[in-house]
């Protein structure tokens, strides 16, 4: 009884040499090659019979994982007459016959005839020297047929003469189908956009690759939606999908339009007080309602409050808690929603009675934080006080090496350029002013190069670095830098040898847009002598472009190089009235040094980035705080015995004569060493005040 059976062709390779026959009788000729009608082999066995004529092969049919093999060799010579290459570099099998060339290689799934493609349901393999077809395309590239008599194990193979010059048709190969669907009908922006692939193939066959595509540009194609279209700008777009199953059989492309709509800001639309009026001093509460998409977060609460009466400029920046003034203040609350959207600002009022609980001083040096604003809303001008001079005054030289001019860089080229040594400090601060189209055809980067023109090796230590931006905020970048400057950072060190040269700070990690600020603060222990370069320039540049770029001139800012890093002032508090020393109060206190492009004597005016070491010394409790007097003010500070802190710890301060700012309290037979500097983009001077805790209560 014979059958059909699902069979697979093996081909004898041998990859030394050429393929080999053994055989008991001597081949037969071409002619009788190419008459031969019957092939029959014997599983698990050498033999095999030609038309009757029995031959030893050497790679015998064997049953694999439940699929028969056969060699392949004898088939090209015995019963297609052919010619068999072994290409070993590409695993190519070439078969050749007349005017029909068919290629084969092993682990794919895509035979050619004379250059057209097929494809087959299995891969050819390599086994003990083997490759093996599959059997339907043996039928289908080389019109053999196949039968199986299980009761002898054999294989009956027939080959049709009149096919064998014909070329067969490319086997019909089905696509499959791109189908997918959005998990929404509308999204609004700020909303992640979610396909759901629905794509199949007819036959079951795996889906192997996808490619989507938003519009018409299959250049921008992705495998991951989400990485070109996650949450899209309002509009409606045209999303393409086309899937691959198998190597090169791609469906067509199927297309969606989705709609996103705008995002709506939102809209507060009530606040008010927990009750109408309050006592000095006594912690309040606010409620408030808005209306705003169901699925999108606030992310920012803006609050602000200040005296009827009073401009807007003096508000102060946070949420009210406690108001220790009588009168009638003016709340105000504007949110920001996920997307970015802020509300319009709502105002209410909120009465604060005569009676007081506690005074605002009392609270603040008793229960307040460093870095708490003190509104002082009766306007008490801190300069009414006792100025008084530092018992002792002396500084620490060094070298601060300041890059902040022209501050607001509009070229490629050299900042600041000069040779240090030693103990030192170093301060960059500039804003990218380049043009928008310059900036998007040509991006930049800020830079310091520290070089090595010596013959012998530098040593660069660097610690306690700071780096902020980019960012259009200069008071929020200059508060952040000094308070990561004064907490600290692990030192790194660098050996420059003779003619080596490095970037110690490159922004190219970064998107330095237009009107944005990059500022950078880290103190330095060389030994050697070493250049520092400052420089604006392309990204595209590299480190050797540098030498090439002209000198800058510079502005009305700070630049240049001078010889002292910090100041120390021992102060004892009078223990009996208010007094206060002045910071950065004028030409006489600012630092002289040399702009060493230009050869001229230049002062640090503010004495930027230079630290404040002021030791103070109380016999009674001394609470301490800062008036800021010559601007807008955002700094840190730091204790000796305690964490660095943001100075105000929310918002900002305008320098006038009525805000101040917490600091602390130095108890009684205490010494503490206060750590002030001058924050990028505030404005000196300040008053450092000190008042006795019997002043607390007025």
């Amino acid at each position: 009884m014979k059958r059909k059976l699902t069979v697979i062709l093996a081909i004898s390779i041998f990859i030394t040499s050429s393929f080999t026959l053994l055989a008991t009788e001597p081949i037969a000729s071409e002619t009788a090659k190419a008459s031969q009608k019957q092939i029959i082999l014997q599983l698990d066995d050498t033999l095999a019979w030609v038309d009757g004529v029995e031959y030893t092969l050497i790679a015998k049919p064997r049953v694999i994982k439940d699929r028969t093999y056969l060699p392949l060799r004898f088939m090209g010579d015995m019963v297609l007459g052919a010619k068999v290459d072994w290409q070993s570099e590409t695993k190519t099998v070439v078969i050749s016959k007349d005017n029909k060339k068919t290629e084969i290689t092993i682990g794919s799934n895509e035979a050619y005839i004379n250059g057209d493609k097929f494809y087959m349901e299995e891969t050819p393999i390599i086994v003990e020297d083997s490759a093996y077809l599959p059997v339907r395309a043996t039928s289908d590239l080389f019109g053999i047929h196949t039968d199986y008599d299980e009761k002898t194990r054999r294989v009956i193979l027939t080959n049709k003469k009149e096919e064998d010059n014909q070329v067969p048709s490319p086997p019909e190969v089905k696509a499959p189908v791109a189908q997918f669907s959005f998990d929404m009908d509308t999204y609004t922006e700020g909303q992640v956009v979610k396909a759901i692939d629905q794509s199949f193939h007819e036959e079951g066959k795996a889906i192997t690759n996808k490619l989507w595509m938003v519009g018409f540009d299959e250049s921008k194609a992705n495998t991951n939606l989400e990485n070109i279209f996650n949450k899209p700008k309002a509009g409606t777009y045209l999303v393409s999908l086309k899937v691959e199953a198998g190597k090169g059989n791609w469906s067509e492309w199927t297309s969606r339009e989705v709609v996103v709509k705008p995002n709506q800001k939102p809209v507060i639309t009530s606040l008010k007080p927990s009750k109408p009026i309050y006592a000095g001093g006594e912690l309040m509460g606010f409620e408030y309602a808005y209306d705003n998409e169901s699925w999108e977060d606030i992310k920012t609460a803006r609050w602000t409050y200040r005296k009827e009466g009073e401009v807007i400029s003096k508000s102060v920046i946070k949420k009210p808690q406690r108001i220790f003034q009588s009168g009638r203040y003016i709340v105000t609350l504007q949110l920001q929603d996920d997307f970015g959207n802020w509300s319009d600002i709502k105002e209410t009022y909120v009465e604060i009675s005569e009676k007081s609980l506690i005074t605002e001083l009392e609270y603040r040096f008793t229960e307040g934080k460093p870095g708490d604003i003190i509104d002082n809303f009766h306007h008490f001008n801190y300069r009414d006080y006792d100025k008084v001079e530092p018992d002792k005054v002396s500084s620490q030289p060094g070298t601060l090496f300041v890059s902040n001019s022209p501050e607001n860089v509009r070229y490629n080229g050299i900042l600041y350029r000069d040779t240090v040594s030693g103990v030192g400090r170093i301060l960059l601060h500039h804003y990218n002013q380049f043009t928008e189209e310059e900036n998007i055809n040509d991006p930049k980067k800020l830079v310091l190069l520290a070089e090595n023109n010596g013959d012998k090796p530098a040593i660069i230590t660097i610690s306690n670095r700071a780096d902020r931006g980019p960012s259009s905020d200069v008071l929020f970048v200059g508060g952040q830098l000094l308070y990561d400057y004064l907490k600290g950072g692990p030192a790194k060190t660098y050996k420059l040898e003779p003619g080596e040269k490095i970037l110690l700070y490159d922004s190219a990690n970064t998107t330095w847009g237009n009107k944005q600020l990059l500022s950078s603060q880290m103190d330095f222990d060389i030994v050697g002598q070493v250049t520092l370069t400052s420089a604006s320039m392309s990204k595209k540049s590299s480190i050797d472009d540098i030498k090439k770029l002209p000198k800058l001139e510079r502005d009305a800012h700070q630049r240049g190089t001078f010889n002292a890093l910090d100041f120390y002032y021992d102060v004892k508090a009078d223990n009996k009235k208010p007094t206060y020393i002045e910071l950065g109060a004028g030409v006489e206190e600012w630092v002289y040094g040399h702009d060493a492009l230009t050869g001229k004597t230049v002062q640090n005016r503010g004495n930027y980035a230079m630290n404040y070491e002021i030791k103070i010394t109380a016999e009674e409790d001394m609470g301490i705080l800062i008036n800021p007097r010559g601007g807008l003010f955002r700094g840190a500070l730091k204790w000796d015995d305690g964490e660095a802190f943001l100075a105000p710890n929310n918002g900002y301060v305008m320098g006038e004569s009525s805000k101040g700012i917490l600091i602390g309290v130095v108890k009684a037979g205490e010494t503490r060493t206060l750590t002030y500097s001058l924050p990028n983009g505030s404005s000196a001077p300040v008053l450092l005040v000190m008042m006795p805790k019997d002043e607390w209560k007025h």
